[in-house]
């Protein structure tokens, strides 16, 4: 897939990592299990996006840089400070509004609009447009992470803007708890 991330920095106390660079998952939840210091994150820098765009540029002629929401996490404005450096690569940078597997699923799809030959406008116009669900559970090979689990997938809206967030589990999760707590979720984003 035409998919790329740009990691975020973490610490484990004193530990130092790049993301699923100097950090694997396994080491990760390793950590999370074992170390009695939980992780912080630090955004990537605008010279962090500014190295992946100048990559980017040598293989295709644009990209959709997809986002944290900007009132999350300052990553956004991090890429959109190094977008605005290359004048001669077209870098749309996009606020998800979205957490996690919605982040996912959005990316997903724009790489699906790119593998049916969609144009750059194309694909940043129908990123949501599709998604006409409040709340859908993915199973088999409906779901886009793989049919060994399934993902419950909310979809929100507050002061106007669309988001996703997303439960990841095995196919036999508890379903009915889950669903509550999604709906629980939903309505404490609404309120906010």
């Amino acid at each position: 897939r035409n998919i790329h991330v740009v990691p975020v920095r973490l610490n484990f106390g004193d530990k130092h990592y790049i993301d699923k660079v100097t950090l694997t998952s396994e080491k990760f939840w390793d950590e999370l299990q074992n170390n009695p210091v939980h992780p912080k994150t630090s955004q990537p820098s605008p010279g962090d996006f500014r190295r992946q765009y100048q990559f980017l540029a040598t293989h295709y002629e644009s990209a959709i840089s997809i986002h944290l929401p900007a009132e999350t996490s300052g990553t956004m404005q991090s890429a959109l400070t190094a977008s605005k450096t290359l004048t001669n690569f077209p870098t749309t940078v996009i606020d998800s509004n979205s957490l996690s597997i919605g982040i996912g699923l959005t990316a997903i799809r724009a790489a699906e609009a790119i593998d049916a030959n969609k144009t750059h406008d194309e694909i940043i116009d129908d990123i949501f447009d599709d998604m006409e669900f409040d709340t859908k559970v993915l199973l088999g090979s409906e779901n886009p992470f793989g049919d060994s689990c399934s993902t419950i997938l909310v979809k929100y809206k507050v002061n106007g803007k669309e988001g996703l967030f997303g439960i990841l589990g095995p196919m036999r999760m508890d379903y009915e708890k889950n669903l509550g707590l999604a709906d629980f979720i939903n309505k404490k984003l609404i309120e906010k």
